[in-house]
């Protein structure tokens, strides 16, 4: 890793105790004196943070750039917002996610002729601007920014900064954002309804990269499907707590983790594995009660169409470079494999 130089020195648990996420997976206390431990910066990491699962380490980096407003605000045509510090621990995870890969059976990649197109979600987040389709968000001349040029996780982080000031300009961040009540009524159907914080709408799963959209539903319908009704799996899964901050207040509603865990299950119901799209109304379910998956999936639709969002076209949404190199410090989590099998999903069999 890179020395950055950007972290304050900050320690968890300092007067308590921390359970090291081991290669063993077994539990070993450490207790502390009280004092800070020596910081050696080559590493770009937090004090300690070695010592974290990926929960710990997730949070520890947005807490550090919330704190430091190295990623706290976002310029908006009103003027400055600031971000829910949860929902970006939210879409940390959703990028860490994303950048560990996925080992699943991808029945439609594995099925297109070499002239079609096929991809992972983690090779179309990486790939230069424009390989896959030229309305790709980073060739745009409003974000590309010498951007995107070349493969890399840059492009994704780039991506996700985009993301998070799009949320804010759509929804105020607000995981479970329903359709645009200023639009014209006549374009309020199923299909064209927005859902979720980015506000995509089912319509935009004919605009994807085949093999990168079935990798993705079929690791969340698989894992889903997996946890059953145990709301402990399905929050590993979804995120829910973590993106609305435990039932605080989420943009424009207030948020129970409980109650939209107990409708993942019913959102996915009757979904198969090898589906390669989601009915209308699964669509807008699954965008409105797994944010985790409805992160990454904006993602998806960013890198392949920024139509679909007219903030993108239009260039309003203002992303923050403080929130890129945030993103980008994340992404550098998915080096770790201990970091990964926190974060992952149940692979397809």
């Amino acid at each position: 890793m890179k020395s950055r130089g950007r972290f304050l020195i900050a320690y968890i648990g300092l007067t308590g105790a921390i359970t090291p996420f081991t290669s063993d997976s077994s539990a070993q206390t450490l207790t502390h004196d009280g004092k800070l431990p020596s910081f050696d910066n080559s590493s770009g990491q937090i004090p300690g943070m070695m010592l974290m699962n990926g929960t710990g380490q997730i949070d520890a980096i947005v807490d550090q750039a919330h704190r430091s407003n190295r990623c706290k605000t976002i310029q908006e045509k009103s003027g400055q917002e600031s971000v829910p510090v949860d929902f970006l621990k939210g879409m940390g995870y959703s990028l860490v996610r994303t950048m560990c890969g996925r080992s699943v059976s991808n029945p439609v990649a594995s099925g297109l002729s070499s002239g079609q197109k096929a991809s992972s979600v983690k090779g179309l987040m990486m790939a230069p601007a424009g390989l896959y389709s030229k309305k790709d968000v980073l060739a745009s001349g409003h974000y590309n920014q010498g951007i995107g040029i070349s493969e890399g996780s840059k492009n994704a982080s780039h991506t996700y900064a985009i993301l998070a000031a799009l949320a804010m300009q759509e929804s105020d961040a607000n995981i479970v954002e329903g359709v645009d009540k200023s639009k014209d009524i006549s374009l309020h159907t199923e299909t064209a309804e927005e859902a979720g914080a980015f506000q995509v709408s089912a319509d935009s799963q004919n605009l994807l990269d085949k093999g990168a959209y079935q990798e993705l539903l079929s690791s969340y319908v698989t894992s889903i499907q997996a946890a059953g009704t145990d709301p402990s799996q399905l929050e590993k899964i979804c995120r829910v707590s973590k993106f609305s901050g435990d039932g605080a207040k989420n943009g424009k509603e207030s948020i129970d983790p409980n109650e939209l865990l107990q409708k993942v299950q019913q959102a996915i119901m009757g979904v198969s594995a090898v589906q390669t799209k989601l009915t209308d109304q699964q669509f807008q379910d699954i965008n409105k009660t797994c944010p985790a998956f409805a992160t990454e999936y904006a993602a998806l639709v960013a890198r392949t169409n920024l139509g679909h969002n007219g903030p993108l076209v239009r260039g309003e949404v203002k992303p923050s470079e403080g929130c890129t190199q945030m993103f980008e410090d994340l992404a550098e989590l998915a080096n770790s494999q201990f970091v990964c099998r926190d974060v992952g999903l149940q692979s397809v069999p």
